[in-house]
């Protein structure tokens, strides 16, 4: 199960669960590959402006960290199976403010650094 706290996400495909993640590894293996600059495309995923060769590129890059046999065409196969994935795991990579206080202990930094103030 991916740790969302790493901006993970999984998915089952064959029987066999994988792994996705966004960091920055995966993003400089995404602008080595594409030539495009990483953070403009996440940016142009959240609002649905991606081609499939660039999701394509996303799902491989993300998959490295935890399965760094996989290829291009193996991604391609994750996507045609779970294609929300790569939503799920971009969100994971980029939570809003009320999930990051569910994934750490958010509140409790926050109190402790207005007691302290």
């Amino acid at each position: 199960m991916g740790n969302r706290f790493k901006g993970e996400a999984s998915t089952q495909f064959e029987g066999k669960t994988y792994t996705l993640r966004v960091d920055f590894n995966a993003m400089c293996a995404f602008e080595d590959m594409t030539g495009k600059n990483a953070l403009a495309v996440f940016a142009d995923f959240e609002g649905g402006a991606v081609g499939v060769s660039e999701m394509r590129a996303m799902a491989w890059s993300f998959l490295r960290k935890h399965h760094p046999e996989t290829d291009l065409d193996f991604a391609g196969d994750i996507l045609s199976e779970s294609s929300e994935i790569l939503a799920e795991v971009m969100g994971a990579a980029m939570p809003d403010a009320d999930e990051v206080g569910e994934l750490g202990n958010v509140k409790a930094k926050v109190q402790k650094a207005k007691k302290a103030a």
